[in-house]
């Protein structure tokens, strides 16, 4: 029998080179499949381009070309739904509710400790997955689909206020 797994992918969005190359190899480690941007307009074009959906996206709230809450607004406006842990090294609480608001599921603190790390990821792709299996459902759902993308547009014109 043919019991190969898909590894799940996870798309990491760190300016910082050594950073990202350090939760790549974590991401491997756990058994991941590793997708790897540095900015948010990067990140943004891979997932249109190549039309992928990653299981967990770990982006950096600051970064050049287009911070993680652009980043964020984006995957609303265009309807991703993406599961998203921001990375930041500022504890910046407002930043982190306003993210949280707009359906980020969840941060991780700046400088990081591994078994924290591990277990976060690991914790993320499990809801990465759910999330990727209601989408499935509510996908086939014309009238709860346009109400999502409605929704997802009034979040984000809100927090322009």
């Amino acid at each position: 029998m043919g019991d190969e797994v898909e590894k799940s992918l996870v798309l990491i969005i760190e300016d910082d080179v050594e950073i990202n190359s350090a939760l790549s190899e974590v991401a491997k480690i756990c058994n991941y499949e590793v997708i790897q941007a540095y900015n948010g307009q990067e990140a943004i074009d891979l997932i249109t381009e190549k039309n992928i959906t990653p299981v967990l996206v770990l982006c950096d709230m600051f970064m050049p070309v287009m911070s993680g809450m652009e980043f964020v607004k984006q995957n609303l406006i265009k309807n991703l739904d993406l599961n998203i842990c921001l990375i930041t090294a500022n504890n910046d609480t407002s930043g982190i509710v306003e993210a949280l608001r707009l359906g980020v599921t969840d941060y991780i603190s700046k400088p990081f400790k591994m078994d924290v790390l591990i277990e976060k990821l690991k914790l993320m792709v499990d809801i990465g997955k759910r999330k990727n299996l209601i989408r499935e459902q509510l996908n086939s759902n014309t009238v709860v689909n346009n109400s999502i993308k409605l929704n997802n547009l009034l979040k984000v014109k809100n927090s322009q206020k």
